[in-house]
């Protein structure tokens, strides 16, 4: 049986976003945050103003984002900067701390408009030496001891946030559930549950690093319309019409998939409808 309902497919759809932070030596500390434009215009009521996207991302950012000196907020020197181009949207700016010997940063920037979104902040000390931390909604603060902090990865704060990311997502879930029901040997699933893994990391990776772009509905719209094709074969195997009701179901899902990616405000939004198996 397979049952449909809308929902907002909030694994895919939250994003990430990104700052770089540079520590001089004279305790002058340069901000870099940036995030993906088609991210950034897809906010729901951020626009009910006269201000252009730069300011508007600037209000959202600069505020939200503190770098503290011993609990005490580090002042603004030099001007905010904001720019965008057709793939990012950033605001550069620099903050005075006095104490350097531990620098605290506090991100609540656009976690109240994406909840569920990842931020990487990169944090680059006056000797050289890179650190870095995954920022989530419930983690906002990241305190940096700068003289006895070492390189170190992330890998922690990353697997963390795969693991809520697989968990919270009904279209990940649905479509393991369909894998696992198509599957009749537990060999089988344990491969396929693996190939799915790897690529859906291999996927993430190239997307976060930059390596890859795509268009945030035409995924959407793919990953219904995945699920919807495991549930056909699923129904097909089960009831004797695997041909005919997978070719045809198939031509279906494809041309809502089109429809929705040419006219998705106006027609249907493919991408928030969740098939469960």
């Amino acid at each position: 049986m397979i049952c449909c309902f809308c929902n907002s497919v909030s694994a895919h759809s939250n994003g990430e976003t990104y700052s770089k932070i540079y520590l001089h030596e004279n305790g002058n500390v340069d901000i870099s945050y940036n995030m993906p434009i088609n991210q950034f215009l897809q906010i729901e009521g951020v626009f009910q103003t006269n201000k252009n996207i730069e300011e508007v991302f600037t209000d959202l950012v600069v505020p939200n984002f503190i770098i503290s000196s011993h609990s005490q907020p580090c002042s603004t020197v030099g001007p905010i900067i904001s720019n965008s181009s057709r793939q990012y949207i950033r605001t550069n700016w620099q903050v005075f701390c006095p104490i350097t010997s531990t620098i605290e940063v506090r991100n609540t920037a656009l976690f109240k408009e994406r909840p569920g979104h990842l931020h990487i902040a990169r944090f680059r000390l006056h000797d050289g030496r890179i650190l870095e931390k995954a920022i989530v909604n419930h983690t906002p603060l990241w305190t940096i001891e700068t003289e006895a902090e070492t390189s170190v990865s992330p890998f922690i704060d990353y697997l963390k946030f795969g693991i809520d990311h697989i968990l919270g997502g009904y279209d990940h879930l649905a479509f393991l559930l369909g894998l696992i029901l198509i599957s009749a040997q537990l060999k089988s699933i344990f491969w396929l549950i693996t190939g799915f893994t790897v690529g859906h990391s291999l996927s993430l990776f190239l997307a976060v690093f930059g390596y890859v772009t795509a268009d945030s509905q035409g995924i959407e719209a793919l990953i219904g319309f995945t699920v919807a094709l495991i549930a056909t074969e699923i129904f097909a195997k089960r009831y004797g019409y695997q041909n005919q009701l997978i070719i045809g179901l198939t031509g279906l899902m494809m041309l809502l998939t089109a429809i929705s990616l040419w006219a998705p405000d106006r027609v249907l939004h493919l991408s928030s409808l969740t098939l469960l198996v």
